[in-house]
């Protein structure tokens, strides 16, 4: 369990779904991204498809955290929405820079060998 600011208690699995749910997002534009920019032909059509997947994953999410009711919640939610996303947007950061360093990483040991 995990205490909230307001000293409210959440399962961890809701913070995961949210979490993974922005991670996800985020993540499948970011590789949309880079695969319509580097891509030509099909690759950029499925680049774009990225872009649009990942956005409507972020939208539901912020839909659905405006709107309790759609998730069959009731009340105020557990955490704030806000220090989710504030957390979450952390996750993310720390994410992509140790994926772009891990990443460096390996293009230098491939550029070497």
């Amino acid at each position: 369990m995990i205490i909230g600011d307001s000293g409210s208690v959440t399962d961890w699995y809701v913070v995961f779904i949210i979490v993974m749910a922005l991670i996800f997002g985020a993540a499948t534009i970011l590789a949309g991204i880079f695969t319509a920019w580097f891509g030509a032909g099909k690759s950029r059509k499925i680049g774009a498809a990225l872009i649009v997947l990942g956005g409507l994953v972020l939208a539901l999410f912020l839909i659905a955290s405006i709107r309790t009711d759609i998730l069959g919640l009731t009340g105020t939610p557990p955490l704030s929405t806000i220090e989710l996303i504030k957390d979450a947007a952390v996750y993310i950061i720390a994410a992509v820079v140790g994926i772009i360093l891990a990443l460096g990483l390996f293009l230098v040991a491939i550029m070497k060998s």
